[in-house]
């Protein structure tokens, strides 16, 4: 697949997450079904990581609400489980995206990686890879992948 082929799946995805799916305010343990309501609050991030035929998506919201979206797959369907990061957590991400806002681009990574990444950002887009995430990326990527293994 393209990179270019990549980042329109991904934008898909966020469109999907944004459109379809979203965070109960109250929550604060992940609930896995699918969620009816979605948040008014505009997105700060999201990052898919892809993994093979596995693409996981985590959208966080700037009121902390988010959404992780689980593809298996070309035909699988959509696990979603929702949850909000308190005040704290939300800070030293909001941190990580402008640091992330300030890189203009990531460096090559050669043959297919065994993990790619994908993050968005308000009109940005960075994408990298396992082994080849760029310092100042390396804590949003790391925080990001927490949140898709702690929720997904």
């Amino acid at each position: 697949m393209s990179r270019r082929a990549r980042l329109r799946a991904g934008f898909l995805a966020v469109a999907i997450l944004l459109g379809g799916c979203g965070a109960n305010h109250t929550a604060t343990q992940p609930v896995r079904n699918r969620v009816t309501g979605t948040s008014d609050a505009p997105p700060l991030v999201s990052m898919r990581r892809i993994d093979g035929a596995t693409y996981e998506t985590v959208l966080i919201r700037s009121d902390g609400t988010g959404d992780v979206g689980v593809f298996i797959g070309e035909w699988t369907g959509i696990d979603h489980w929702q949850f909000r990061l308190g005040s704290d957590r939300l800070a030293q991400l909001r941190h990580l995206v402008a640091t992330a806002a300030r890189i203009t681009q990531t460096p090559g990574f050669g043959p297919t990686p065994s993990t790619e990444y994908i993050i968005f950002t308000r009109g940005h887009v960075l994408e990298t890879a396992k082994g080849h995430v760029p310092r100042r990326l390396a804590g949003l990527t790391s925080t990001l992948s927490q949140l898709i293994d702690r929720y997904g």
